[in-house]
């Protein structure tokens, strides 16, 4: 156990400094977190957090974090299909700790089971995602409603759709295989599906990680990722496009330069996808 703290220390200390560009990111995706103030301890600070600080947290309390992010596995919570449901994969006592250390939890919801997709189980396009977000036989749809009317009211109010999409299929790692419109198409949907349940909730696009764009001399995945969002005649109904811009300085790879790698960096942080949410 000592061992374990020392690391978890040592990561906090990595995060603090050498990713400070990288948290002053995410303050900007996450605001401030509004929670009530605890007499003789500073409040969190809202460009500070860990990923799954649930698995410690006396020393997430101890160093006072502002955010986590917490993975909602679609294989794990529903395992056997679309009626099966795991309760315990995501306990309770996590968000609740979370809840009473002022920490904020961010849902990060991936990963189709093998009975949902037509692909690979894990990173396959899950099936019916074309189909109306109301439509039962829209399975994504169908998992993602389920998982806001679950955990949003225990405090799951933000949620990022899918994880690092860039990654190319020859790569290790690879993360998802469909294509930009189907990962368009995924966060279309978890857009309507989560304002279905929760109005007022955050939805942000996968961090991404920009290397494997530049590595194979292609346009950057977030500009290619505008590009279709800005051709979508509904976007401007819902309040895409006034958001979104796509330009060369997103769409073009650049060289390993200082300043690239500053972009670099902000291109990794999640984006919100609507003016509300």
């Amino acid at each position: 156990m000592q061992w374990e703290r020392a690391v978890f220390r040592s990561r906090l200390r990595v995060l603090s400094w050498r990713g400070l560009a990288l948290a002053l990111c995410l303050a900007t995706l996450l605001g401030t977190v509004a929670v009530a103030q605890t007499p003789g301890r500073p409040r969190p600070d809202p460009r500070f957090g860990a990923v799954e600080a649930f698995w410690m947290p006396d020393l997430a309390y101890e160093a006072n974090l502002g955010w986590e992010r917490m993975l909602f596995d679609w294989s794990q919570l529903q395992p056997d299909g679309p009626d099966s449901w795991n309760g315990f994969y995501i306990r309770h006592e996590w968000l609740q700790n979370a809840q009473d250390a002022q920490r904020e939890v961010v849902g990060l919801i991936k990963s189709a089971p093998a009975w949902a997709t037509e692909g690979t189980p894990g990173i396959g396009v899950p099936r019916g995602l074309y189909l109306p977000p109301d439509d039962p036989d829209n399975l994504w749809a169908a998992f993602v409603r389920r998982t806001v009317a679950t955990y949003g009211p225990l405090g799951v109010r933000r949620w990022i759709i899918w994880n690092e999409p860039d990654i190319t299929l020859e790569s290790y790692g690879v993360e998802f295989e469909g294509s930009v419109e189907d990962y368009y198409r995924l966060v279309k949907v978890a857009w309507f599906a989560i304002h279905d349940v929760d109005p007022e909730a955050k939805v942000h696009l996968a961090g991404l990680t920009y290397w494997h764009d530049v590595n194979n001399n292609r346009p950057l995945y977030l500009g290619r990722f505008l590009d279709v969002a800005l051709a979508d005649p509904e976007a401007a109904a819902h309040g895409f496009s006034s958001t979104w811009s796509a330009s060369t300085s997103t769409s073009r790879p650049r060289r390993s330069t200082p300043l690239s790698r500053r972009r670099a960096r902000r291109w990794r942080c999640a984006a919100s996808i609507s003016r509300s949410g």
